[in-house]
């Protein structure tokens, strides 16, 4: 079965002036947990500014 819903998650709320820069860095731990479900295979990330992706990246999640 494939899960391809997308989720939503907000990360953080921040005001940058004109001209100015943020960087943002995040890890995302994979352990295994009763309450949470991965599904292996091609995955998306997609960074979304004021309702426009700005970003994609794509990565491919093995479960042993």
């Amino acid at each position: 079965m494939v899960n391809s819903a997308p989720k939503f998650l907000k990360w953080t709320q921040k005001i940058i002036p004109a001209n100015g820069y943020l960087l943002l860095q995040k890890k995302q731990n994979f352990k295994k947990i009763s309450t949470r479900q991965y599904y292996q295979g091609r995955h998306e990330i997609h960074i979304q500014i004021n309702g426009k992706i700005v970003a994609k990246k794509e990565f491919i999640l093995e479960i042993n």
